[in-house]
């Protein structure tokens, strides 16, 4: 006989799945929340030649200003900070409008990169930055050392 009575769980759906051991990696993890679309943080295009590696970041929006990028030993890392007010020029407005918006990004930087000579510019919302490739020395030859 059917009582009309349901089971309710009161878990949010995403947090069902930590609970289902057996699925919990056969789904798409980005339907929970924490691993939706990283909010905030640009896509990036990484690219390499022969000479360089390249990143290429969409940020579109932005200034020079708006960019600190700093390579500590084989870290790179690129932030950004932008803030603006917006008033209506009414006397009685009804809507006051702020904008803060502000990421970080990190990369480490193989071994072959030359963390001296790193440029960047940013033109039409894409900030480029080229990392050198260090020059391969040249082979030595083997050195044969002497027993005293």
């Amino acid at each position: 006989m059917k009582t009309g009575l349901s089971r309710r769980n009161f878990l949010p759906d995403w947090s069902r799945d930590f609970f289902d051991t057996d699925n919990f990696f056969d789904g798409d993890l980005e339907r929970l929340p924490f691993f939706k679309n990283r909010h905030g943080l640009p896509s990036v295009n990484i690219t390499e030649n022969e000479n360089e590696f390249l990143i290429d970041m969409a940020v579109p929006g932005r200034e020079r200003k708006d960019f600190q990028i700093e390579v500590d030993d084989h870290t790179l890392s690129i932030r950004s900070e932008k803030e603006e007010e917006k008033e209506a020029k009414k006397k009685n407005y009804l809507r006051r409008e702020y904008f803060h918006s502000s990421f970080e990004r990190t990369f480490t930087l193989p071994e072959n990169c030359n963390s001296e000579h790193v440029e960047a510019k940013y033109e039409n919302g894409i900030l480029k930055i080229a990392i050198e490739k260090k020059t391969k020395a040249a082979a030595k030859a083997p050195k044969t050392i002497k027993i005293d």
